[in-house]
């Protein structure tokens, strides 16, 4: 039997641009997976005056694969100590701004 490494595992989900049907269509569409244990910090870190609402971080990389261009979103709790990221070579702005020229 081996023994596997622990791996650190995320709540990682991804967007890609979808196809506007109607004009109220999304621009995104994707999937996420929640950890379990992302989903106790969230609940854990909940503070009673803000009610019925759960307060998270987001955090996006942008990708752009064989043409084919998508985010990588991370769901975590607040105030989760992180390393910083290296600025990527394309701004969320532009990022959007090709979406929306395909989409014409």
């Amino acid at each position: 039997m081996r023994s596997h490494a622990k791996v650190n595992l995320k709540s990682l989900g991804s967007l890609s641009p979808s196809e506007k049907t109607k004009p109220r269509s999304p621009d995104m569409t994707g999937k996420i997976k929640i950890l379990k244990k992302t989903l106790k910090e969230i609940i854990d870190t909940h503070r009673e005056e803000e009610g019925d609402v759960f307060e998270a971080n987001l955090a996006v990389w942008l990708y752009n694969s064989d043409g084919e261009r998508y985010m990588t979103l991370e769901l975590s709790p607040r105030y989760r100590p992180g390393g910083q990221r290296s600025a990527k070579e394309t701004t969320v702005e532009e990022f959007f701004d090709q979406i929306a020229e395909e989409q014409e």
